[in-house]
């Protein structure tokens, strides 16, 4: 559908039409949103109250310390008691400096890459901004800029004065976001972001960002008043034992004032996600709902494609490589992305069916709202998209249609993702074209996939443990290599992963890492309390997985050692298993040690500080740590590895690998904390350049072994 220009607007001849809808009342705020304002308004109430309680406490402490310096001078006017009474007048000035500092700080929200444009640069664009807000009832933005990346957002500088004086509020539009979407999706993002600030949504939520930044300023921000206060305690003597009295009380408000930060906070988010409810039905009011939908799962698509194209361009920054306009780059990357996903494409564009959605999405069967969430997630905003009947005929041009040189202006913002850059080899710098880029992710794909015939059974996990030799001697039938590596056993696969996420999700839950009352499992809701239940609902199904895999990789062993027995590289074969093996246990061997390791450097450092000394039993404890700690080495001495192991060289050996020095050794009759030190700095890398090693010999054993099949 090509729409006409709207009359008021003559210069848009690209304006996608709203919908024509019978009742608007969808947009008035829900009965969660107004529990939201309710909870949010109590939230601001209470701080206000916790804040004027610290304000009425330094005023009263300041009274204090000018009544008892009069006191003092009143007493006896000599340098002790001038000291002590100059010391008495900054605790009190300092404290109360401290609680009312934020008044006069201002919160700048800068990105260096963005970049401004006017009218003149965009007159398409620009009547099309201001047309949308004036149908959403918005105001206009003050200013537009672009930005590199698949985003778009309202943002403004703050003080806490503008809690009484409106700010003016800049649109940011994201080219990584043009480049995902057609016109009407983008219009649908663009009335989305305008519903925050319509005059139907609701102004709270800038009030508690506002105050979330008093909080935040003044329980982590660290400004000259902090230098200033540092500077008096270095200042020595008498005096500066005061900056220590003031350090403690204010130290004290800190730790109240952050329980107050996060309190607030968790009814911001709350609203927050109302809020985007609500902005998402402003955006349906202005195209309908499926243009909504699809909308939010092609930036999704999107964003992965321009995080993956970054990867992929900051590894041809090495070779000196640099684009000159990546959004070429980044459509060839969400074409790759569809066609890896068997997703078709239209007019450049992925089409996300619901059906297709569906299969990738998560299949965890455990949910929970995440309180610290500042959006839904996406099942529940669709679901809330579509409970408003908005048909629509979408158009499907591109939004690039409304600027002006938008090849000028892709570069322009490409240049600025550069800005910062610094080449290895400047005087090699080449330009990136589009053969170079496709070439290297297809290099990067061979480097990455394992060989097909493998149908996804090895990729991306580690081996169950098995011995290769008493393997090799089960004599029973072997299973084809159609049946090893099997759909199914593919599907089993992916089903054990999940597992592995369900259990891992329900163990933060248990330890409140994720803080929610309430979780679904399976489609029943459980009380926090009741993650042991589910957890032994989940047990007995990762075992009997985990026990297939186990005999399903011994068979698979035993497949491939036939086939190397008739090759006469059987020996190699389990050479190469042996080594891969005894990696896995020296990567969990050194883990191991890092976490006693910790606790005994804690532990230490707790009973040496303040002049202390070692406690009872803890020499002996350094003493059989230090045993361990030589032994894993020497062991990790005797482990022959190959020189080069794909991209990874062991020219010194393996040990020298994890350790290129002399391991330091620490001994209780010779006791240096330093040592202690040197040795934790030493063992921290360990166990993830053993983790290293034993990837790269398992991804060159599993391609190996491949040529034998």
């Amino acid at each position: 559908m090509q729409p006409t220009a709207p009359a008021d607007h003559p210069l848009l001849i690209l304006y996608p039409p709203a919908p024509i809808l019978d009742d608007t009342t969808f947009l008035d705020p829900s009965p969660a949103f107004r529990q939201q304002v309710r909870r949010t308004l109590f939230g601001i109430l209470g701080f206000i109250m916790l804040y004027l309680l610290l304000v009425g406490f330094g005023v009263a402490l300041g009274y204090v310390c000018v009544l008892s310096t009069i006191m003092l001078v009143s007493l006896s006017i000599n340098k002790f008691t001038l000291i002590i009474g100059l010391g008495l007048l900054t605790l009190g000035l300092m404290f109360l400096l401290f609680l009312v500092k934020f008044l006069f700080a201002v919160y700048k929200n800068q990105n260096t890459q963005r970049v401004e444009i006017t009218t003149s640069d965009h007159p398409n664009l620009v009547a099309f901004i201001h047309k949308l807000a004036d149908d959403v009832h918005a105001p206009k933005p003050h200013r537009i800029f672009l930005s590199p990346d698949v985003n778009a957002c309202v943002f403004y500088n703050s003080s806490f004065w503008s809690l009484f004086i409106p700010v003016k509020k800049n649109l940011e539009i994201g080219l990584g976001l043009v480049n995902s979407l057609n016109m009407t999706e983008f219009k649908a993002v663009m009335a989305h972001e305008f519903g925050h600030f319509s005059q139907r949504s609701m102004k709270l939520g800038s009030y508690v960002y506002i105050v979330n930044r008093v909080i935040y300023n003044l329980v982590y921000d660290r400004d000259r008043w902090d230098a200033l206060l540092e500077k008096w305690a270095n200042s020595g003597g008498v005096w500066s034992i005061f900056a220590g009295l003031t350090q403690l009380l204010v130290n004290l408000v800190r730790r109240v004032l952050a329980k107050a930060y996060e309190w607030l906070n968790l009814r911001y988010m709350g609203l927050s996600r109302e809020m985007e409810y609500q902005a998402d039905l402003v955006a349906v009011s202005a195209t309908g709902a499926e243009p909504v939908v699809t909308a939010l799962r092609r930036i999704e698509l999107g964003n992965a494609a321009y995080q993956q194209m970054l990867g992929n361009l900051n590894e041809l920054i090495g070779e000196s490589k640099i684009a000159e306009n990546i959004y070429p780059l980044h459509s060839r990357t969400i074409q790759m992305l569809a066609a890896e996903n068997k997703i078709e494409l239209i007019h450049g564009l992925p089409v996300l069916t619901d059906e297709l959605t569906r299969k990738m999405m998560s299949a965890s069967r455990v949910n929970y709202q995440d309180q610290w969430s500042s959006h839904p997630g996406q099942a529940e905003r669709e679901e809330n998209i579509r409970t408003v009947p908005a048909p629509c005929n979408p158009d499907t041009t591109s939004p690039w249609l409304l600027f002006n040189k938008p090849d000028y202006w892709q570069k322009e913002l490409t240049a600025r993702l550069y800005a910062g850059v610094e080449l290895e080899n400047p005087t090699n710098k080449q330009r990136l074209t589009a053969t170079d880029y496709a070439t290297h992710v297809a290099d990067q794909i061979k480097r990455d996939q394992l060989p097909e015939l493998y149908n996804g059974f090895y990729d991306s996990r580690l081996l169950f443990h098995f011995d290769p030799k008493e393997v090799a001697q089960d004599h029973t039938e072997v299973f084809t290599q159609k049946t090893l590596f099997s759909d199914e056993n593919l599907r089993l696969r992916k089903k054990l992963a999940t597992i592995y996420e369900e259990q891992n999700v329900l163990e933060q839950i248990k330890s409140k890492q994720i803080q929610t009352r309430t979780f679904d499992f399976d489609g029943k809701k459980y009380d926090r309390r009741e993650v042991d239940q589910v957890l032994a609902i989940i047990r007995p199904e990762m075992e009997a997985l985990q026990a297939h895999f186990q005999k399903t990789e011994e068979d698979a062993f035993r497949l491939v050692y036939r086939k190397a027995l008739q090759q006469g590289l059987a020996d190699e074969l389990i050479r190469r298993y042996e080594l891969y093996f005894r990696l896995n246990e020296d990567r969990e061997t050194y883990g191991q040690l890092l976490l006693v390791y910790s606790e005994l450097l804690k532990n230490t450092h707790d009973a040496l500080k303040d002049g202390g000394t070692k406690k009872r039993g803890m020499g002996r404890q350094i003493d059989e740590f230090n045993d361990k700690m030589q032994q894993a080495y020497r062991n990790s001495q005797t482990i022959d590895i190959p020189s080069q192991v794909g991209t990874l060289t062991f020219e010194r050996g393996y040990a020298a690998h994890l350790c290129p020095d002399t391991l330091r050794e620490i001994k209780s009759e010779s006791f240096n904390w330093e040592d202690m030190v040197a040795l934790y700095q030493q063992l921290e890398p360990m166990p993830n350049l053993a983790g290293q090693a034993q990837i790269a010999v398992l991804d060159e054993l599993i391609r190996w072994q491949a040529t034998l099949l």
